[in-house]
């Protein structure tokens, strides 16, 4: 059985104030009782659930330091726990190259958002400008911003730019509640160790440094990012499993998007003003790690899985004996075991599928059988 070397994580137990009990369900119906997800149950016992901060916007342009680098039973990947600063630090010294005794431009830890800065809306090609009003976090955002009584008159562009700002305004509120005081769980990346310090910000660029997370529209292509927003202040869906990472293929600032290509080779456009992650996810040996028994499986929540050839016809649609079968089929009539059945991504709208450019296909021989 392969192992993974697990002696640099932290052995204390996860930070208690970040954490959530979760009862298993163990893959049924709270009202029937049935099975509604087949090959799950409970876990052993009742996990305590660390609460991540995929948004990384309550604390922007505030340093953090590690504190510790921690295994989550609920993720492939690990979790580094940060501290943030009190204050921004304030850099009086300046070098002969222009840049601070940081290392950083002059005015890098500026304000979230300057009043004459303009912030473009890529994806509906209008120009937001956001106030420095926006500094202020109320206790319960979320409550209080109403996208619709921010649009001033009627017209769309004016109700698409009160749309963004409310949309950033209330990832900020979310993402302040993912945190106690100044601490907060965050995707590891690799290369990264205790004591090492991050920063992340929406207003300016960042070090190219794993774990500093910025827009994408202040990131060079070529860039390797993990964490990725596929819409403004939702936090990262994309490219959060151990060992995964992203490429920034290119941009285009007229259209207002860059295309990143994902661990799986499909290349997806997403929006400048979408916030990733420089580095890659930590922990990426996990797919060598063999899971050892049986016994194993079940305490990780994993029922047995019985194959359909093995049941009889009314258990499955591969049950039974006999030959002349027509090719495995799903229970909607599509072509089964490997073959493509998603047809035109490129005309969906809506969803992750709208965003897709180009799909990596591993087989060659369904590539030339089915049209994209």
């Amino acid at each position: 059985m392969i192992t993974l070397d697990k002696s640099g994580l932290s052995k204390d137990g996860p930070f208690r104030p970040l954490t959530y009990g979760q009862a298993a369900s163990g893959g049924r119906s709270s009202q029937t009782g049935r099975i509604t997800v087949r090959h799950r149950q409970g876990r052993a016992q009742r996990t305590l659930v660390r609460t991540v901060d995929f948004i990384r916007s309550a604390r922007l342009d505030i340093p953090a330091t590690i504190v510790r680098v921690e295994h989550d039973p609920s993720r492939t990947g690990l979790l580094a726990l940060v501290k943030y600063a009190k204050e921004k630090p304030v850099s009086t010294t300046v070098r002969a190259d222009g840049t601070d005794m940081d290392g950083l431009p002059p005015g890098f830890w500026g304000h979230l958002y300057d009043p004459d800065e303009l912030v473009d809306d890529v994806l509906n090609d209008v120009t937001q400008k956001l106030t420095s009003e926006e500094e202020e976090t109320p206790e319960d955002l979320t409550d209080s911003v109403d996208p619709e009584a921010e649009a001033v008159d009627e017209t769309p562009a004016t109700a698409v730019i009160a749309k963004g700002r409310a949309a950033i305004a209330i990832g900020r509120a979310k993402s302040e509640a993912k945190m106690y005081k100044d601490y907060a769980y965050i995707l590891c990346p690799q290369g990264v160790a205790p004591g090492m310090k991050l920063v992340s910000s929406r207003s300016t660029s960042v070090p190219v440094l794993p774990g500093n997370a910025c827009l994408i529209k202040y990131m060079r292509a070529g860039s390797v990012i993990h964490n990725v927003e596929l819409k403004p202040g939702r936090g990262g869906q994309l490219i959060r499993s151990a060992g995964s990472w992203g490429t920034i293929l290119g941009k285009d600032e007229e259209k207002g998007f860059a295309v990143v290509r994902i661990t799986s080779k499909t290349q997806m456009r997403v929006r400048l003003d979408c916030m990733a992650t420089y580095g890659k996810v930590s922990n990426p040996e996990h797919h060598n790690e063999a899971i050892g028994s049986a016994g194993r499986n079940r305490r990780l929540g994993r029922r047995p899985k019985v194959r359909g050839i093995a049941m009889n016809p009314c258990d499955h649609p591969h049950g039974g004996k006999g030959t002349g079968k027509v090719n495995d089929m799903t229970r909607w009539g599509k072509r089964g075991k490997g073959w493509k059945t998603v047809r035109n991504l490129k005309r969906k709208k809506g969803g992750i599928h709208g965003n897709i450019i180009w799909r990596h296909i591993a087989n060659k021989k369904q590539a030339g059988q089915v049209k994209q």
